[in-house]
């Protein structure tokens, strides 16, 4: 757990001076995803992904490899 505990207060030593910037406009909030199939040749998983914004800044987002092979986009 030790371990753990330094990656984090070494992640927040080196991002302090990361901040989101926010505009004027009011707080909408958007989410957009994508997936591909047979992307991955090697393998042949598929990737998904999304990502939320507000105010047009990202704060949420992630990328994988889907656990099933997806033969068409309809799967994916």
């Amino acid at each position: 757990h030790w371990k753990a505990i330094t990656r984090v207060l070494d992640y927040l030593r080196y991002s302090k001076d990361y901040s989101l910037h926010y505009g004027k406009e009011p707080g909408v909030m958007e989410r957009y995803s994508d997936a591909n199939w047979i992307a991955d040749s090697k393998n042949s998983k598929s990737t998904s992904g999304y990502v939320f914004t507000l105010g047009g800044a990202a704060v949420s987002w992630k990328s994988t490899k889907q656990t099933v092979i997806a033969t068409s986009t309809m799967e994916s």
